[in-house]
């Protein structure tokens, strides 16, 4: 099972998943199969997600899935959390999906009073059958950051370390994009060498980070991890730490584009490529609020040009 952690912050939110999707025997449990290389990570101009459990929810990719169900909800109150959670509860009931878990992990910024705080929202469908839960998570008082895991579990101490990790980072004005990650990353690739858990986590990883919106150069989703972009990077497994493009799936106004890796793309050059359509903007003139650079501030680019403003 996929493998979450959600860092929350003073200035970024940070996400980490793996990327493996494994098949089980029902009955002994047993990894029969398992593949690398998934996308798990969603965008939409409100906050990001990803996923865990499922995987081929309303027979697609879920991450697909994802996008087109938050596509229809992008100018909610709540950015469409709530009507993905009612979504997810009737994509689930069929017969099919009992006893397969799935949880969303939705992490953005939002206003309370004069500040802007992050949040976390888990969307929870239980392997029991009962129905889908909302929890909320932020920072406590008295802390400057919180961890929080999904899916794959993590002994007591693995978490009390990456949160004393994370804590200490912004205790000492350290807490940038890049070092958060580092500290998410490392706790995952930990996993993933564990004996008991190895088969089912990946050391191949996936980051998003979201600074709080009052850092941003600009509203654009970049394909490297960097401190004043909303920004997706993959980092492969083993030691080398060379960031390439994930491939997140970027979420618009009834429309969603996924950005691929230069080496998924088309041949050629040009401002607009290397990207897969997942759904088409209903109407004329329509496009993403949202796009994905390779090399910010300038560099290829992955988005529909024209309305700006949904």
């Amino acid at each position: 099972m996929t493998q979450i952690l959600t860092a929350l912050t003073p200035r970024h939110i940070v996400q980490v998943s793996d990327r493996r999707v494994v098949w089980t025997d029902k009955s002994s449990g047993e990894v029969t199969r398992q593949r690398d290389g998934y996308v798990k990570a969603v965008i939409t101009p409100s906050f990001a997600c990803s996923y865990t459990g499922i995987a081929d929810l309303g027979g697609r990719d879920t991450a697909e899935w994802l996008a087109v169900t938050l596509s229809d909800h992008v100018n909610d109150l709540d950015g469409g959390v709530r009507a993905l959670a009612t979504t997810a509860e009737q994509a689930t009931d069929p017969p099919y999906f009992q006893n397969r878990p799935l949880a969303i992990v939705c992490a953005g910024w939002t206003q309370r009073g004069s500040a802007v705080v992050p949040l976390l929202t888990v969307i929870n469908k239980p392997p029991s059958g009962r129905r889908t839960t909302l929890a909320q998570g932020k920072i406590a008082n008295g802390r400057m950051s919180c961890v929080v895991p999904a899916g794959q579990y993590l002994h007591k101490d693995e978490l009390a370390r990456v949160n004393r990790d994370v804590e200490n980072l912004c205790k000492s004005d350290r807490d940038t994009a890049r070092a958060i990650a580092q500290v998410l990353t490392k706790a995952i690739r930990h996993v993933a060498r564990s004996p008991d858990r190895k088969a089912v986590v990946s050391e191949d990883v996936l980051i998003t980070s979201l600074p709080r919106r009052d850092l941003l150069r600009s509203q654009l989703v970049v394909g490297a991890l960097v401190e004043d972009f909303w920004s997706v990077t993959c980092i492969p497994a083993g030691e080398s730490r060379k960031e390439h493009h994930g491939g997140p799936i970027i979420v618009g106004n009834k429309a969603a584009i996924q950005a691929l890796p230069p080496g998924e793309g088309p041949p050629g050059g040009g401002i607009f490529t290397g990207s897969k359509i997942i759904r088409l903007p209903e109407r004329e003139g329509a496009g993403l609020s949202l796009f994905i650079l390779t090399d910010p501030p300038l560099g290829q680019a992955w988005g529909w040009p024209g309305d700006t403003s949904q």
